[in-house]
């Protein structure tokens, strides 16, 4: 199989994680199939990226000169398969879930999950942006809905809130990184069964 690599740090950062913020000591394995492995000991929790999805500085969905930023990954967290949302710009969207539409009008509503933070970076005038994110478990029964709309010739996202954002397209580069996330959390789910 592939080869890993471990790295081990003794140092402690901050993670986000879907029930909000706490400080981690973890383990680092990158593997050949493009995936990072961190485990937090500290909550039992292994969390496994696409490099394609892992969570930064980058907007892989919208990144405007007027500020609007929206992100979207899809990771594993243990044995479930986890949909988080990054979305920035000057007003409050209060984000209460995401959409999944592809080139035939079939649509996946993700409602169920919940806002994780928020923050507000201030000017002299006004406020310069706010940022909010939202995460969600997928229901084991929305899995092959997602995975249809991934296989379509398009894939948009929206998030869903006050203020809804207008639908965006998922470039082909993230669609792969979700497939072979769900892939991933597949070949995983398989090996706990047997």
């Amino acid at each position: 199989n592939s080869l890993l690599y471990l790295c081990i740090r003794n140092t402690s950062l901050y993670f986000r994680k879907i029930l909000g913020i706490f400080r981690l000591h973890f383990y680092c394995i990158l593997s050949k199939d493009e995936f990072k492995t961190t485990y937090d000991e500290v909550e039992d929790i292994t969390f496994i990226t696409h490099k394609d999805m892992q969570k930064g500085a980058f907007y892989n969905l919208k990144d405007s000169a007027t500020g609007e930023r929206e992100n979207i990954s899809l990771y594993i967290s243990d044995k479930s398969l986890t949909i988080w949302a990054d979305y920035q710009n000057n007003d409050w969207m209060f984000i209460d879930g995401i959409v999944f539409l592809d080139a035939d009008s079939n649509r996946l509503k993700i409602d169920y999950g919940k806002r994780t933070e928020s923050d507000v970076k201030t000017g002299a005038i006004k406020n310069v942006y706010v940022r909010e994110d939202y995460g969600a478990i997928i229901k084991e029964e929305d899995i092959s809905n997602l995975e249809n709309i991934l296989s379509s010739s398009k894939v948009y996202v929206a998030f869903l809130g006050k203020k809804n954002t207008k639908k965006m397209e998922l470039k082909a580069k993230y669609i792969k990184a979700m497939q072979a996330t769900i892939e991933k959390w597949k070949s995983i789910n398989e090996k706990i069964e047997e």
